[in-house]
């Protein structure tokens, strides 16, 4: 039938068995993609430097069954994007154009390639530098082994999106690095109004926002956010490092949670994932 079967076991703890039909090659219809929703096509993107990897890749997948497209650089990469819908985005230490942690940053930065599986391949494996950038995994080079995580990637939940608005560069950084290792997708903005704008091109789960940005400010963002039909019910909340009766009221009639500054990355994950779920 053109699909695709395999069981993947682990020692006492039994075995899962999975079908794959080609009916996940279609690509999703207009209105068809909402909050948490994902369609995942058979298909990777390599993206690799070295001519004989990317063969090496390429035959294995594409004995897989898989739909393989190929791009040396990161800038190619992502015009490929453009093109193509992918579920599974491979990705080398060392490309023509960029480090393989740059492009993943690139890849993470845009609402349509945020939580597109993505697997880091080559030496060094570290896993927790690799999903602080946003990727899904490190695999050290075996083809089987990366056929086999990009297998269970194509079958996995999506990752929920959180979408973060501080203009303080290393708070920012910080409480990405944080959600991403934590398993959720990350969109960055530095102010409210590109926070709207990346809200409005993809709905995430949850708008984590500082209250005190440039421009549009955070109540201002989350009434702007309430007002619009498709946004007004994602989960929101505000970091603020001062706090009184009447913003509590303004809050509360956005129906908004917040956090008080001074507070730890792990305070975050709690207030996250009480509100949407553990990834």
């Amino acid at each position: 039938m053109g699909g695709h079967i395999w069981a993947e076991s682990e020692e006492g703890r039994g075995a899962r068995f999975f079908v794959r039909l080609r009916v996940a090659h279609e690509k999703p219809r207009d209105g068809d993609v909402g909050v948490g929703a994902a369609v995942r096509p058979l298909s990777v993107l390599l993206v690799e430097r070295d001519a004989d990897l990317q063969r090496l890749f390429e035959t294995g997948f594409r004995d897989e069954g898989w739909d393989v497209f190929v791009a040396s650089g990161g800038v190619a990469a992502l015009a490929r994007l453009d093109e193509v819908t992918v579920g599974v985005i491979v990705v080398g230490l060392s490309l023509q154009d960029m480090h393989g942690l740059e492009f993943l940053q690139r890849l993470r930065a845009e609402p349509g390639t945020v939580d597109i599986p993505a697997l880091l391949v080559g030496p060094g494996g570290d896993t927790g530098q690799a999903l602080s950038y946003g990727a899904d995994g490190w695999v050290v080079g075996d083809v089987d082994g990366l056929i086999g995580e990009a297998k269970r990637l194509i079958v996995a939940p999506a990752r929920r999106v959180v979408l973060l608005i501080e203009d303080d560069p290393a708070v920012r950084a910080g409480l990405a690095r944080g959600l991403r290792r934590a398993g959720y997708a990350c969109l960055e903005a530095a102010s409210g109004e590109a926070g709207l704008e990346m809200a409005r091109a993809r709905a995430p789960d949850l708008v984590l926002t500082d209250l005190q940005i440039p421009g549009k400010d955070g109540l201002v963002v989350l009434r702007e956010l309430r007002d619009d039909p498709d946004l007004g019910e994602i989960p929101a909340i505000a970091i603020t490092g001062h706090f009184g009766s009447e913003l509590l009221q303004d809050l509360e009639s956005l129906r908004a949670h917040f956090l008080r500054k001074p507070f730890g990355t792990s305070t975050v994950l709690r207030e996250v994932g009480r509100l949407i779920g553990a990834p």
